[in-house]
């Protein structure tokens, strides 16, 4: 049955700041929001939202759901699947297993809430099938009510469908987080306050076939999680739907980094105790054209070989520091920053002596871990010796910048 969401919504959407314009692209939104419909249980208010490639990516479909079935939780979530393929892949046979993929997932996890819905595009990108998927949970949540009540809020996970692994609480952890923020609210008498954002811990998984490029993604997960907010990944952001309305929505012409728009300016606070472990496919594609090739726009299609069994092979060891020396400065100086950062905000509270000398204290002390990460990282990770050897010269000619 037709929901015809799109008319329905329009006042809700405009309430909160959404472009309600592009009715094109809202009768679009509408029709994906009927497929997710499910009349024998509303959506929940904890959404993980995944876009597949649907004529690449069926083989990622069983082990992510069977990630998602083990699952600790006191509440329930629901699972929501939008495959997407461009319109010359109307009559693909992979995108016919996908659909078959997604089914037998759903007979096999009769206690998951999965729900999907299928798309062909043309030229599609990662903002626009993301803004799709999102518009429609949003316009399902509140056509089923979830918005009635003030206090209410549907929190969404920005997840992909090449998840490895999950820390067995990770969606209760990230109820439970939302849970206490709500509660401030409401002790407070704050009602109808946009909730912030959170991010759970995303790492790169590893791969018995790429020994090498799990040594390279351990590196370069440690180095991009020193630069804080700005180093997260797209995966494992947690977004609340209104937030996501309030913000406008993803932008659908971003290829790459689609959350910046929403979280430009945010606090955006760890949910502790998650982990979410991701497919390090595309560090094995495209590894040896060096880190910075890894997520540029260029790297991000409709078609990716990353996405297919036709891979390279692991990298050689020699491969290996190349590739770390060739983006070590880049790395060193996001390590660097950590330290950097807590003495800047520091230097804007000083007010005496001893204040000055409990900042440069703090300074040493992150100082000082940086160093040792990196030595940890390089020497027993690695195996690289020389690679150590050479960053901590240049680690600490980095903080003696600041600090002689």
């Amino acid at each position: 049955m037709h929901l015809n969401v799109k008319y329905t919504q329009i006042s809700f959407l405009r309430k909160l700041g959404f472009n309600t314009q592009e009715s094109t692209e809202h009768d679009g939104d509408s029709l994906v929001a009927d497929d997710l419909h499910d009349s024998d249980k509303p959506l929940a208010s904890t959404l993980a939202l995944i876009p597949i490639a649907a004529h690449q990516e069926s083989r990622w479909i069983a082990p992510t759901m069977a990630e998602y079935a083990k699952q600790q939780t006191d509440e329930p979530f629901s699972v929501c699947l939008f495959l997407n393929a461009p319109l010359d892949q109307t009559n693909a046979s992979t995108v016919d297993e996908t659909v078959t993929a997604v089914e037998v997932a759903k007979r096999q996890h009769p206690q998951l809430d999965i729900r999907s819905s299928l798309e062909f595009i043309d030229e599609p990108t990662i903002g626009l099938v993301r803004r799709r998927l999102w518009n429609a949970a949003l316009m399902l949540a509140h056509y089923e009510g979830a918005y009635d009540n003030p206090t209410h809020e549907v929190v969404a996970l920005n997840h992909d469908i090449d998840t490895m692994k999950m820390s067995p609480r990770y969606i209760h952890r990230v109820q439970n987080h939302f849970h206490t923020q709500q509660q401030k609210y409401n002790r407070h008498d704050m009602q109808n306050v946009v909730t912030s954002p959170a991010a759970t811990l995303t790492k790169h998984g590893q791969h018995p076939d790429y020994p090498n490029i799990g040594k390279l993604t351990f590196w370069h997960d440690l180095a991009m999680r020193q630069l804080g907010d700005s180093g997260r990944y797209e995966a494992g952001t947690v977004i609340p739907l209104s937030l996501y309305a309030h913000e406008g929505g993803f932008k659908a012409t971003s290829v790459t980094h689609e959350t910046r728009s929403i979280l430009k300016g945010k606090s955006v606070r760890g949910v502790r105790g998650t982990i979410l472990e991701t497919s390090p496919r595309r560090y094995i594609d495209r590894a040896r054209n060096g880190l910075a090739e890894i997520w540029t726009a260029q790297s991000f299609g409709a078609t990716n070989n990353c996405r297919t069994n036709k891979l390279p092979p692991d990298l050689s060891h020699d491969e290996l520091e190349n590739i770390i020396y060739n983006d070590l400065d880049f790395d060193l100086e996001s390590i660097a920053l950590r330290a950097f950062a807590a003495i800047s905000i520091e230097e804007t509270q000083l007010e005496n002596e001893q204040e000055i000398v409990l900042a440069v204290e703090k300074f040493i002390r992150l100082s000082n871990r940086g160093m040792k990460l990196t030595d940890f990282a390089l020497r027993r990770v690695i195996g690289s010796p020389v690679l150590a050897d050479l960053a901590k010269i240049e680690l600490r000619d980095k903080y003696e910048e600041v600090y002689p």
